[in-house]
């Protein structure tokens, strides 16, 4: 009796460590991120301001072409670190997200360089 236990507690260990599924888990991200934001328009300046929850960077002025301001941080350790711009000029202006923590799909990675 013992012996028909024991081989079905066995027999229930094999198959439920069979079907656990395996989870892929996506590869490790940089251990830092850089930010590069360059003015590319003909004639105009751009103002630019960027922050997160936690720290505002500041007003940037990118007076003419090729003109850029860059920054580096790293992800915080709950991996809810997010970024957003407003860059400016004379007559427009658009503001967007600039980083946010991929969990489901990689589109910063498959289009920034070298996944930074």
């Amino acid at each position: 009796m013992i012996k028909n236990i024991i081989a079905f507690f066995l027999f229930t260990v094999a198959l439920v460590g069979a079907e656990v599924p395996r989870v892929a888990l996506p590869p490790p991200g940089p251990s830092r991120y850089y930010i590069h934001v360059v003015n590319g328009l003909s004639k105009l300046g751009l103002l630019v301001h960027c922050q997160s929850k936690d720290d505002d960077l500041g007003y940037h002025r990118l007076l003419n072409h090729g003109d850029d301001y860059q920054w580096n941080f790293k992800v915080n350790f709950w991996g809810t670190t997010l970024y957003w711009c407003k860059l400016e000029t004379p007559h427009a202006y658009v503001s967007f997200e600039s980083f946010w923590p991929e969990t489901q799909h990689l589109w910063l990675r498959d289009r920034c360089k070298h996944g930074t």
